[in-house]
């Protein structure tokens, strides 16, 4: 089963775009040096300010027809295909694909909000073309949105960057509990919290008490 990782947070700043392109790269590099048949990952960029996607393809200059957005608006028997479609190769890998975001995925919101199935406007093309790829890495915006929730159901594990930092900390029980609200609410038992990414990290005494406390 391919696996799809989504990067989660509600907060900004933490460090989860970086999180999310270069895990993805490195998927890459890890299957091909163990000589994996398919070492394409695909990179699925939510946010509609476009972090990922600037910097994995030197553009975020993609809207209604090339996008994230175009498979969201796409009909459902059309949409997988539409999502093909719009996927581009990075200018970091070869085998590195990108999904772009584009600022109409604030609109995207509006538009599909009240909309029967909704949520699923990702996951349901997502589980049609997934087979292409060995991993698929998604980056979401710093806020529980429908485009995050849209993440979190096409997801099997969810990556939760947080700062070594006393109040991170504190608010970290409430992105898991939203996570386990998706996976039991939208019956998506595939879906796990896999890990907790600690970024911003240095050898602070104070840095590795945090550490130590979420470890524990």
């Amino acid at each position: 089963m391919t696996r799809v990782f989504v990067f989660t947070n509600h907060k900004g700043g933490v460090g989860k775009s970086t999180s999310a392109t270069n895990t993805a790269l490195g998927i890459v590099g890890m299957l091909r040096r163990a000589g994996a048949p398919n070492a394409r990952v695909l990179l699925i960029d939510t946010d509609s300010q476009a972090h990922a996607t600037l910097v994995t393809t030197g553009t975020k200059d993609y809207g209604t027809d090339n996008s994230l957005y175009t498979v969201l608006m796409a009909d459902r028997q059309n949409a997988a295909q539409t999502l093909l479609n719009c996927i581009v190769q990075s200018t970091w890998d070869a085998d590195l694909h990108v999904l772009p975001a584009s600022p109409m995925l604030e609109g995207a919101e509006r538009e599909l909000m009240g909309i029967a199935g909704a949520p699923y406007r990702l996951a349901d093309p997502l589980s049609r073309i997934i087979n292409r790829y060995a991993a698929i890495v998604i980056d979401t915006r710093p806020s529980f949105s429908l485009m995050t929730e849209m993440g979190l159901i096409a997801a099997t594990d969810a990556i939760v960057p947080v700062e070594p930092r006393y109040l991170e900390t504190v608010g970290l029980m409430s992105v898991i509990d939203k996570i386990n609200d998706i996976r039991e609410g939208w019956r998506q038992p595939n879906l796990r919290v896999s890990g907790i990414l600690v970024t911003k990290m240095n050898n602070r005494i104070f840095h590795r008490n945090i550490l130590h406390g979420l470890a524990n």
